[in-house]
């Protein structure tokens, strides 16, 4: 991670990430391709389920020591953030919630998570990535500006980039994504010499990938030795760091290392791969009754 230096005291403000992957509601939106999560659809998604995985993810962010800010990735609309926030286990800590509906074909979005007690917003936007001609429509990045630490300015990208599924098309878009959020990075840093700038979210590429997407010296990445041995995602039983932070460059900033935050719920074992994994909500259609296929990722901010 990185911080300002005029930040550094005695405490911490924990900044945290995570894919919650498909936290859907039960209604079928008509304008969405997001069939198969309701009562009727192939992975018969009801209240029942739904709440059960809100409290799950609710359990984990306070294990997490209820960081000052959370982004999300894969959240269906702001109907399940309310539940999240204002239901439940974390109906007391005050979390506020940035979100926009995103041109994404499945319907779901990034979204931010902040705790109003100790963090001050200062302005919000979404930054469409969509491109007819590349036939790209995908998850916008939020940008959000907040005031923590007492007085210290941090800019958020929160990120959900495209997937891994289509090859080189995928690496394409990738790139393209990542092209514009540099350039936004870049302007803000312009614009605000003494803040942090810092994008986080599911790059959906390994460190070596997300390094040329975000090229040094301008862009550091932030993962520490331990995130990039035990990584956020398991796929065929090799775990790979898909989620990132990348902050830019700055002599004001002194580089520390952000970890992945595992917890026994929210891991089980992989038999067949003689591994461990995420303990995820579905494998394939089949219900599990786990959280997400990511760990969550999470910095903290000495001030």
């Amino acid at each position: 991670m990185a911080v300002l230096l005029s930040s550094v005291q005695s405490e911490a403000q924990r900044i945290a990430f995570w894919n919650v992957e498909n936290f859907f509601d039960t209604r079928n939106d008509t304008l969405t391709n997001d069939d198969e999560f309701t009562p009727d659809g192939a992975r018969h998604w009801n209240y029942q389920r739904f709440y059960r995985k809100r409290n799950a993810l609710a359990k984990t962010i306070i294990a997490m020591g209820c960081p000052a800010v959370v982004g999300l990735a894969e959240v269906e609309n702001s109907w399940v953030l309310h539940e999240l926030t204002k239901s439940g286990p974390l109906r007391k800590l005050k979390y506020q919630v940035v979100h926009y509906d995103s041109p994404d074909k499945r319907g779901i979005d990034c979204a931010l998570l902040y705790r109003s007690d100790s963090v001050h917003l200062i302005e919000k936007k979404v930054i469409d990535m969509s491109d007819i001609q590349a036939e790209l429509h995908t998850r916008d990045v939020l940008q959000v500006a907040l005031r923590i630490n007492g007085g210290d300015t941090l800019y958020l990208f929160v990120c959900h980039l495209p997937s891994r599924l289509n090859g080189d098309v995928s690496d394409q878009q990738r790139r393209l994504v990542a092209e514009r959020m540099r350039r936004q990075m870049d302007e803000v840093a312009a614009d605000h010499p003494d803040a942090l700038v810092l994008a986080m979210g599911d790059f959906n590429a390994e460190p070596d990938e997300v390094e040329t997407l975000f090229p040094k010296p301008r862009f550091m990445m932030l993962p520490g030795k331990e995130a990039l041995l035990a990584g956020s995602y398991n796929h065929q039983g090799s775990w790979m760091l898909l989620d990132n932070m990348v902050a830019i460059s700055s002599p004001r900033c002194e580089p520390l290392a952000f970890d992945v935050f595992r917890n026994e719920f929210l891991i089980e074992k992989d038999d067949k791969q003689l591994t461990t994994k995420p303990f995820r909500t579905y494998s394939g259609p089949r219900y599990k009754g786990g959280i997400s296929d990511h760990l969550p990722i999470y910095l903290d901010l000495p001030r």
